[in-house]
């Protein structure tokens, strides 16, 4: 392990309240509602009729005492909550000042704008960049007169290798599920827009930015009218191509589509663009790093990680998740190969540092069901945490605390910083809540139904399963409930 993950963990061990979380006491005692804290925690659980299991566990952040727990010891899908572990991964091997490169080299000699060589595009898993910043970084390109080359035109990924998609259970057209690769371009997605005259449909693919809208010719869409399932997709070595059942464009609109094969549609944007701005670029071809001496043309380096990582939490982005992963993975000289193999060097790293005894990871940002954690696992780590990263807990976002009407409720002073996670019947929410005149907490709260996962898996995974908006709208509403009964105990 990194020489400043040990210091930190030594610091730890022996100094045991190093950044604990502090909150303000107040000598006034304050009116306390009835509804949650008087009934005992089965009763609030049965008053929801949330079928499925639901674990949960609350301890003080200082010294990791019990407030309230029920089957915390049992192993449940964490969702979206895993990448609380990802982001501490990250931020301890690759630090919070880290910065992702992607850069355009040539191999040969650079005369009167045209390069006598082969031109490079190298990515390094950058989960940020997008068609703006391409725009950007081509620009810096042309501006120094550079009109042609005379060699190939190479794309190459900086990780081991291309993976097609997050979880391989999950919808063709489910944005949240795109590829994982070196080159990543809008969060590996592409912007499909349909408009309706008369009887007709017209549809666009491009790859969209604020002022550019750029078209890629090895990716297509056609609009069916027998197709019953929403959206069909297959791929082979040098296209993607998409269906879409024409009864479900009934009105105007548009939606981000996964792509498959990130590199090549990286590659394909750049060509577009370059030729838009007088550089002239043959074909793309997949390529592994230049052996030969290479000179820099142009490179674009992405925000701090501290920053990558804030935007992750907040808008819980599963392709960031995956990068960042995969890079600290890659860093420690761990397999990157696929996810399954580099969420095992992170649960390694998160049984060292952290002390998850108990955790199964199968990929970085929670989206494969298969990834197991019980809930006092989860607050022994975020209390760990805290100590190891006091700086970390402000990266998480605030929950407004809500009533058991779902509205507001602030007649109890808080703050609650945490992170949810949902799947089809599965919901969870941990982090750290600071009420007036108690101890800060470290709290999580799972539910899931995988029986009726497994059913709706084995009868129509193409849809959205019967039910699960019901289901997971009570787990949520059952998470606030348990929220304001931990404010006023």
């Amino acid at each position: 392990m990194k020489r400043r993950s040990f210091l930190l963990s030594l610091g730890f061990l022996l100094a045991p309240n190093i950044g604990g979380a502090s909150s303000a006491t107040s000598l006034r005692p304050r009116a306390r509602p009835l509804a949650f804290q008087d009934k005992s925690l089965s009763r609030l659980i049965a008053e929801r009729k949330l079928a499925g299991e639901v674990g949960l566990c609350c301890v003080t952040l200082d010294q990791g005492k019990l407030v309230e727990q029920k089957n915390a010891n049992s192993a449940f899908a964490p969702a979206s909550v895993l990448k609380i572990f990802t982001a501490l991964y990250a931020l301890d091997v690759l630090g919070k000042d880290f910065s992702y490169e992607t850069r355009v080299v040539h191999d040969g000699q650079l005369r009167d704008g045209i390069i006598h060589g082969n031109l490079y595009l190298i990515g390094q898993g950058d989960p940020s960049f997008d068609t703006d910043m391409m725009v950007s970084l081509v620009k810096s390109i042309t501006e120094k007169g550079i009109r042609g080359v005379t060699g190939q035109f190479y794309y190459c990924d900086g990780l081991s290798s291309n993976i097609p998609y997050i979880d391989g259970g999950q919808r063709p057209q489910a944005g949240y599920n795109p590829s994982v690769g070196g080159l990543n371009l809008n969060f590996n997605r592409i912007f499909f827009e349909w408009r309706k005259t008369g009887n007709k449909t017209q549809v666009s693919l491009d790859a969209r930015g604020r002022t550019h809208r750029p078209k890629v010719k090895s990716i297509s869409l056609d609009v069916s009218a027998e197709q019953t399932q929403t959206y069909a997709y297959r791929s082979d070595a040098t296209s993607e191509r998409w269906t879409v059942a024409k009864r479900s464009l009934r009105k105007d609109g548009g939606v981000w589509l996964p792509v498959r094969q990130p590199g090549r549609y990286f590659a394909e944007v750049f060509s577009f663009l370059a030729k838009d701005m007088g550089l002239a670029l043959p074909d793309p071809k997949p390529h592994h790093f230049p052996k030969v001496p290479v000179h820099k043309i142009a490179v674009h380096k992405s925000a701090p990680l501290f920053s990558i990582v804030r935007y992750m939490l907040k808008h819980s982005m599963n392709l960031s998740a995956e990068c960042l992963g995969r890079s600290a993975t890659q860093a420690l000289g761990g397999d990157t190969s696929n996810l399954r193999a580099s969420a095992m060097r992170m649960q390694e790293w998160a049984t060292i540092w952290l002390g998850l005894k108990d955790a199964v990871f199968v990929d970085h940002s929670g989206l494969g069901e298969a990834s197991r954690i019980s809930a006092k696992s989860m607050c022994a780590g975020l209390v760990k945490a805290n100590k190891l990263w006091p700086s970390f807990m402000p990266l998480l976002r605030s929950i407004r605390p809500r009533d058991i009407n779902g509205e507001i409720d602030e007649t109890v002073p808080s703050s609650i910083k945490a992170k949810t996670g949902t799947l089809y019947f599965v919901s969870s929410l941990a982090g750290y809540m600071e009420s007036e005149g108690k101890p800060p907490m470290a709290f999580a709260i799972f539910s899931q139904n995988l029986e009726k996962r497994k059913i709706w898996k084995a009868n129509n995974p193409l849809e959205r399963p019967s039910g699960s908006k019901t289901w997971n709208r009570t787990a949520r509403s059952l998470q606030h409930s348990l929220l304001t009964r931990w404010r006023l105990l």
